[in-house]
C-alpha cells in the first residue's frame, strides 16, 4: 500500500486537497493505470464515473509522487 511514503517521511504528512500520483494495479498486476488524484482523509478520490475513494491502504495502489506545484499555460 502507499502509507507512509517516502515523502511524508522526509517533508511532511499529506494533508486533504494534495495532488499526487498513483498506479493502481489490475489482473494480477499484469496491467496498470496512473492517475492524478486528491487527499482527502485517508483515501484518494477517484476522478472517475464511480467516484469511490481509492484506500491508501489497498495493496494494489502505489504512491509514485506528490504534486508540488502547478504551472497553467495560456
Amino acid at each position: 500500500g502507499c502509507a507512509p511514503s517516502v515523502f511524508e517521511e522526509t517533508a511532511r504528512r499529506l494533508r486533504d486537497g494534495d495532488a499526487v500520483v498513483v498506479r493502481r494495479w489490475r489482473h494480477a498486476r499484469t496491467e496498470s493505470e496512473v492517475s492524478i488524484r486528491k487527499i482527502s482523509g485517508s483515501a484518494f478520490l477517484a476522478p472517475d464515473e464511480s467516484g469511490a475513494p481509492i484506500s491508501r491502504d489497498d495493496k494494489m495502489t502505489d504512491l509514485l509522487a506528490v504534486v508540488v506545484r502547478t504551472i497553467r499555460i495560456f
